[in-house]
């Protein structure tokens, strides 16, 4: 009876293998020609799963041949899930201490190269046929190096301003990201936007941001945008005044403000001892990096 479990659990981590190492090429084909998040996220629940059937068998071989398979996998899920929180926690701790700014130095280039995949086509086609006008091209540099390139478009009546955020992640996978923003007379700031990024701090009161990571379309982000902004009032919206440099400026120095008066970011004069964040700041990032993760959730929605 021993053998035939062995035989059989063999032929199961053979067969589960197979299809597991097809269905990763196949997705890794397709984050190839159209990268998307949620490709990733995908890749990330059948490894988890993989592992989990692997640790199973391999415990039902050997050790605990009387356990249940569910049990096992059990195991194996919770096992690496452990052992990946862990490992996010030494990240963002790493992060903490290097000398990567929170709030990167931006200047305004003469122009930015779009990448050549379908998906950045898709928003350059709906940008035109929608007619909105480029303000900018804009390089988020830290020393000599670019850490992102982004790109701020403006509505036909001036009271939208997209940002187009081209992000190469740590695979060297570049990854689209889009912002819509709106302002009322009041000066309160309306964001809807599809970043895929742990936040982790907190928006001004006056901001209201809606934030859907799971989704990659440009012109469902816009729908979203312009629901939310037809159920505030008619005349909610004003045109925007500032130069495009100067308003990403003063956004990132709001944002800061804002993030050191509630003790998530340390004071700058703290940060060389400290880090840069506090340790709730650090608690709040590793939570939202795992939801997003494993559940394309963000909890930046107020």
């Amino acid at each position: 009876m021993l053998n035939f479990i062995q035989q059989q659990g063999t032929l199961y981590l053979v067969g589960f293998s197979f299809v597991f190492m097809v269905m990763v090429w196949s997705l890794n084909r397709l984050q190839g020609s159209m990268p998307s998040p949620v490709n990733k996220l995908i890749v990330r629940w059948i490894r988890l799963i993989w592992i989990a059937v692997f640790v199973a068998i391999i415990l039902k071989l050997t050790f605990l041949t009387g356990v249940p398979y569910w049990r096992l996998f059990s195991m194996g899920v919770l096992g690496w899930f452990l052992i990946d929180s862990g490992y996010l926690w030494l990240y963002i701790l790493a992060w903490d201490r290097s000398e990567l700014p929170l709030f990167p130095t931006v200047r305004e280039v003469e122009k930015t190269d779009w990448p050549a995949n379908r998906r950045f086509f898709l928003i350059k086609d709906w940008i035109r046929e929608n007619n909105y006008r480029e303000l900018g091209s804009f390089k988020y540099f830290y020393e000599d190096e670019v850490l992102q390139n982004m790109i701020v478009y403006e509505s036909p009546d001036g009271m939208i301003r997209l940002q187009v955020i081209i992000v190469i992640d740590t695979t060297g996978v570049i990854l689209d990201q889009v912002v819509f923003n709106s302002m009322t007379a009041e000066g309160d700031v309306i964001v809807t936007d599809n970043i895929f990024m742990p936040y982790g701090g907190f928006y001004p009161e006056t901001w209201t941001v809606n934030r859907f990571p799971s989704v990659r379309k440009i012109e469902i982000i816009a729908k979203r945008h312009l629901d939310i902004l037809a159920s505030k009032s008619d005349s909610c919206c004003v045109k925007f005044e500032e130069e495009a440099k100067t308003w990403i400026d003063r956004s990132q120095k709001v944002l800061e403000e804002v993030n050191v008066a509630a003790g998530i970011l340390n004071e700058r004069r703290d940060r060389e001892e400290f880090g840069k964040m506090t340790g709730e700041g650090r608690y709040r990032i590793w939570k939202e990096l795992l939801l997003l993760n494993y559940f394309s959730v963000s909890t930046i929605n107020r």
